[in-house]
């Protein structure tokens, strides 16, 4: 979104230099990728959601005793987490690049900020989007599996304590 409002009246005549109108259209590009790919990830996880539905159900059916059905139910269980887990990911990063693009089009055109004020705006979020996008992922990361289960158990305790921290400092602060 940067690239596309950086240069946009720069020669003077309301229109943006071709390099600059270059940039702006492989920006666009990219941009359409991305929302291409997320949906292409949510058909993805929706058919193997289904898929893993319909493998189990069958095995489940084909089961002669009930220790078999109850770890069937169990396997499909956990395998059905990272599953839904991958499709809410994709979910979050529509909504997620959504949110971005729409309040950087707030923040580049406010027009209650003079023009100086836009194009530092501009800057910023390009150089803070350049940062974000060359660093290294924290160690253990890249090169470490992690399972879905647990992922998702960390990541509700974490907001667990997240909601508690915010209802003891608002009782706590405001009292």
């Amino acid at each position: 979104v940067s690239v596309a409002h950086l240069g946009s009246l720069e020669n003077g005549i309301g229109l943006p230099a071709m390099a600059e109108w270059g940039e702006a259209q492989q920006a666009r590009m990219k941009t359409r990728q991305g929302a291409q790919k997320n949906q292409m990830d949510q058909l993805k996880a929706g058919m193997d959601m289904m898929k893993l539905a319909t493998k189990y159900q069958e095995q489940i059916n084909a089961a002669e005793t009930d220790e078999e059905k109850e770890k069937l139910q169990m396997e499909m269980q956990k395998a059905a987490i990272e599953v839904t887990l991958r499709l809410l990911w994709a979910t979050n990063v529509v909504d997620i690049t959504a949110t971005l693009h729409e309040t950087c089009q707030l923040v580049f055109y406010d027009k209650n900020a003079d023009k100086e004020t836009r194009e530092a705006r501009v800057e910023a979020v390009k150089a803070l989007g350049e940062t974000w996008m060359n660093l290294e992922p924290p160690e253990g990361v890249s090169g470490e599996e992690k399972d879905a289960a647990k992922m998702y158990e960390e990541a509700a305790f974490a907001a667990m304590l997240e909601t508690i921290k915010r209802k003891d400092e608002a009782s706590h602060g405001k009292a």
